[in-house]
Parts: C-alpha cells; structure tokens; sequence
C-alpha cells in the first residue's frame, strides 16, 4: 500500500511488481475503497498526477472534523476504545485496529476509526447490548 502514494502511475506500479495478477489485485483495491481509480475526480492536491499518466491515489476518507480536543481527553478516548475492544472482543481481536487507535495523534483521527470500533463491539451479544451506552461515553470523549 506504501507504493499507492499518488506519485507514481499505474505503469511504474506495475514496473516495481512484476506480478501477473497486478490488475486484478489493483481492481480489488480500487473496489474497497482503498486507492482511488486513476484519472478520478478529488478536490485535494494530492490527487494531481505527475506527467501525463493518472496516478494512483489513496483514498482518503471525509471525517467529521468537529473541535479538536485537549491531549488528556484524546488519551481518554483513546484508552476507552482500546479497553473496550479488549473486553468485549478478547485481548487478540481486532489487532489492526487497535494499531491504528494507538497511532492516532488527534481527535480526527480517533473519530475517523468510531465506525470500525463500533462494529468490532456489535460482534458479541453483549456488545450489542451495551453499544448505544459506549457509544454516548465515547462521545463525550471525543465531542
């Protein structure tokens, strides 16, 4: 995913890794929302291809901003989300996204990852029942 930076187009992708599947992999990609198809309309800089050529760009999902928050309660919320997966889902669930609620620096960031933490809860009966509750407590962490 470290090759998808939209600096590089397809064909130099496709030079790095002499895959036969390439396209089919890229497809995939594209598909799932995780790199935006060549030549795609974006509103942000990055997405300017250099050259000629469309470039690959990784697909950035559109977060509610809201106020940013003081590092205290971003470590609160933090911790809750970590805790919470932890015990609702065991201490060996969910790894990938308890990385990436560790890595998060700011308050954007930790609501961008509310939706996947939400359904990692709902996948146990008693997470089910108890995540409209966390929910509200997380909320009032993050604003």
């Amino acid at each position: 995913m470290i090759l998808f930076d939209g600096k590089r187009d397809i064909d130099a992708l496709r030079a790095m890794m002499p895959d036969p599947k390439f396209d089919e992999t890229f497809e995939l990609l594209v598909a799932g929302g995780f790199v935006a198809a060549p030549g795609a309309a974006a509103a942000n800089e990055s997405t300017i291809a250099e050259g000629n050529s469309p470039a690959a760009v990784v697909a950035e999902e559109v977060v509610d901003d809201g106020p940013e928050i003081e590092p205290a309660k971003l470590e609160m919320a933090r911790n809750f989300m970590l805790n919470s997966l932890r015990h609702f889902n065991g201490p060996y669930a969910n790894i990938d996204l308890r990385e990436q609620i560790l890595k998060s620096k700011s308050g954007r960031e930790l609501r961008s990852l509310k939706e996947p933490w939400r359904d990692s809860i709902v996948l146990t009966k008693m997470g089910q029942l108890r995540v409209e509750e966390l929910q509200q407590q997380l909320g009032g962490l993050l604003g």
